[in-house]
Protein backbone atom coordinates (compact mmCIF):
# COMPACT_ATOMS: atom_id res chain seq x y z
CA UNK A 1 0.00 0.00 0.00
CA UNK A 2 1.51 3.48 -0.95
CA UNK A 3 1.66 6.24 1.96
CA UNK A 4 1.90 9.70 0.29
CA UNK A 5 1.94 13.40 1.75
CA UNK A 6 -0.79 15.44 0.04
CA UNK A 7 0.25 19.29 0.84
CA UNK A 8 -2.33 21.54 1.57
CA UNK A 9 -2.75 23.50 -1.51
CA UNK A 10 -3.12 20.10 -3.71
CA UNK A 11 -6.51 19.89 -1.34
CA UNK A 12 -6.83 23.81 -1.95
CA UNK A 13 -6.41 23.49 -6.17
CA UNK A 14 -8.87 20.66 -6.34
CA UNK A 15 -12.04 21.54 -4.00
CA UNK A 16 -11.90 25.99 -4.50
CA UNK A 17 -13.83 27.52 -7.06
CA UNK A 18 -11.57 30.50 -7.14
CA UNK A 19 -8.38 28.23 -7.26
CA UNK A 20 -9.91 25.00 -9.14
CA UNK A 21 -7.20 23.61 -10.83
CA UNK A 22 -8.23 19.93 -12.33
CA UNK A 23 -4.99 18.26 -12.14
CA UNK A 24 -5.43 18.71 -8.73
CA UNK A 25 -8.82 17.11 -8.05
CA UNK A 26 -7.40 13.94 -10.55
CA UNK A 27 -4.99 13.64 -7.82
CA UNK A 28 -7.37 13.42 -4.82
CA UNK A 29 -9.87 11.39 -7.59
CA UNK A 30 -6.95 9.04 -7.75
CA UNK A 31 -6.57 8.41 -4.43
CA UNK A 32 -10.14 7.94 -3.48
CA UNK A 33 -10.47 5.13 -6.52
CA UNK A 34 -7.71 3.23 -5.75
CA UNK A 35 -7.55 1.00 -2.73
CA UNK A 36 -3.69 0.57 -2.58
CA UNK A 37 -2.98 4.33 -1.73
CA UNK A 38 -2.96 6.13 1.39
CA UNK A 39 -2.78 9.22 2.81
CA UNK A 40 -0.52 9.50 5.01
CA UNK A 41 -0.95 12.50 8.09
CA UNK A 42 0.64 13.72 11.48
CA UNK A 43 -0.40 11.95 14.66
CA UNK A 44 -0.31 15.61 16.57
CA UNK A 45 -3.23 16.58 13.99
CA UNK A 46 -1.31 19.10 12.45
CA UNK A 47 -1.81 18.32 8.49
CA UNK A 48 -5.67 17.95 9.05
CA UNK A 49 -5.81 21.41 11.07
CA UNK A 50 -4.34 22.76 8.19
CA UNK A 51 -6.31 21.35 5.41
CA UNK A 52 -9.12 22.37 7.47
CA UNK A 53 -8.13 25.83 8.19
CA UNK A 54 -7.36 26.20 4.50
CA UNK A 55 -9.85 24.58 2.97
CA UNK A 56 -12.67 25.28 5.30
CA UNK A 57 -13.86 23.34 7.02
CA UNK A 58 -17.72 23.57 5.87
CA UNK A 59 -16.53 22.59 2.31
CA UNK A 60 -18.82 19.78 1.60
CA UNK A 61 -16.33 18.05 -0.70
CA UNK A 62 -13.52 17.81 1.69
CA UNK A 63 -15.79 16.54 4.28
CA UNK A 64 -17.57 14.06 2.17
CA UNK A 65 -13.66 12.73 1.01
CA UNK A 66 -12.55 13.11 4.37
CA UNK A 67 -15.30 11.12 5.90
CA UNK A 68 -14.84 8.35 3.16
CA UNK A 69 -11.11 8.23 3.86
CA UNK A 70 -11.40 8.15 7.27
CA UNK A 71 -13.69 5.22 7.15
CA UNK A 72 -11.82 3.40 4.93
CA UNK A 73 -8.95 3.55 6.97
CA UNK A 74 -7.16 5.69 3.91
CA UNK A 75 -5.38 8.11 6.45
CA UNK A 76 -2.46 6.34 7.77
CA UNK A 77 -0.61 8.12 11.04
CA UNK A 78 3.10 8.93 10.79
CA UNK A 79 5.71 10.59 12.91
CA UNK A 80 6.44 13.79 11.63
CA UNK A 81 9.67 14.45 13.63
CA UNK A 82 12.90 15.28 10.93
CA UNK A 83 16.10 14.49 12.26
CA UNK A 84 18.09 17.83 13.52
CA UNK A 85 20.64 17.39 10.65
CA UNK A 86 17.52 17.45 7.78
CA UNK A 87 15.96 20.19 9.75
CA UNK A 88 18.91 22.56 10.23
CA UNK A 89 19.66 21.85 6.24
CA UNK A 90 17.05 22.72 5.51
CA UNK A 91 16.44 25.69 6.74
CA UNK A 92 19.87 27.22 5.77
CA UNK A 93 18.54 26.09 1.96
CA UNK A 94 15.30 28.54 2.65
CA UNK A 95 13.14 25.81 3.31
CA UNK A 96 11.91 26.99 7.05
CA UNK A 97 8.38 27.08 7.42
CA UNK A 98 7.51 24.98 10.11
CA UNK A 99 4.04 23.39 8.86
CA UNK A 100 6.51 22.07 5.79
CA UNK A 101 8.68 20.36 8.19
CA UNK A 102 5.49 18.47 9.34
CA UNK A 103 4.49 17.45 5.75
CA UNK A 104 8.35 16.38 4.95
CA UNK A 105 8.68 14.55 8.36
CA UNK A 106 5.69 12.83 7.52
CA UNK A 107 7.11 11.84 4.31
CA UNK A 108 10.26 10.57 5.37
CA UNK A 109 7.94 8.52 8.01
CA UNK A 110 5.81 7.00 5.05
CA UNK A 111 6.89 6.10 1.26
CA UNK A 112 8.44 9.41 1.00
CA UNK A 113 6.56 10.78 -1.72
CA UNK A 114 5.22 14.62 -1.47
CA UNK A 115 2.46 15.49 -3.94
CA UNK A 116 2.59 19.81 -3.38
CA UNK A 117 2.37 22.36 -5.96
CA UNK A 118 4.15 24.70 -3.70
CA UNK A 119 7.18 26.64 -5.10
CA UNK A 120 9.19 26.27 -2.02
CA UNK A 121 9.63 22.77 -2.99
CA UNK A 122 11.70 23.46 -5.93
CA UNK A 123 9.40 21.09 -7.85
CA UNK A 124 9.18 23.75 -10.69
CA UNK A 125 10.86 27.16 -10.11
CA UNK A 126 10.84 30.50 -11.53
CA UNK A 127 14.28 31.32 -12.59
CA UNK A 128 13.13 34.96 -12.19
CA UNK A 129 12.38 34.51 -8.71
CA UNK A 130 14.93 36.24 -6.53
CA UNK A 131 14.92 32.42 -4.36
CA UNK A 132 15.11 30.55 -6.99
CA UNK A 133 18.25 28.98 -6.47
CA UNK A 134 17.51 28.31 -2.82
CA UNK A 135 14.63 26.49 -4.17
CA UNK A 136 16.96 24.41 -6.31
CA UNK A 137 18.91 24.21 -3.49
CA UNK A 138 16.14 22.49 -0.88
CA UNK A 139 15.04 20.40 -3.54
CA UNK A 140 18.26 18.51 -4.55
CA UNK A 141 18.48 17.96 -0.66
CA UNK A 142 15.29 16.67 -0.58
CA UNK A 143 15.62 14.50 -3.20
CA UNK A 144 18.76 13.47 -3.62
CA UNK A 145 20.18 13.31 0.47
CA UNK A 146 16.64 12.15 1.99
CA UNK A 147 15.11 10.19 -0.96
CA UNK A 148 11.96 12.48 -1.22
CA UNK A 149 10.17 11.77 -4.89
CA UNK A 150 8.31 15.13 -4.75
CA UNK A 151 5.79 15.79 -7.58
CA UNK A 152 3.37 18.35 -9.00
CA UNK A 153 -0.28 17.83 -9.43
CA UNK A 154 0.09 17.40 -12.98
CA UNK A 155 3.83 15.41 -12.68
CA UNK A 156 2.24 12.60 -10.42
CA UNK A 157 -0.68 12.14 -12.94
CA UNK A 158 1.52 11.77 -15.13
CA UNK A 159 3.32 9.41 -13.50
CA UNK A 160 0.02 7.58 -12.91
CA UNK A 161 -0.64 7.06 -16.70
CA UNK A 162 2.81 5.82 -17.11
CA UNK A 163 2.55 3.45 -14.68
Amino acid sequence: MSKIVLDTNVWVYALSDEEFEIESAMVISEVAKRDDMQIAIDYEGKILTEYERNIGAQNRMYQMYHKRFYEQKRFVYCSSNLIRKHEDELNRKGFHEPEDHVFVGVAMNADKIIVSNDSDYGIVVDEKQKDACQKKEAHEYMTQKMGLQLYTSRMYMESCIDN
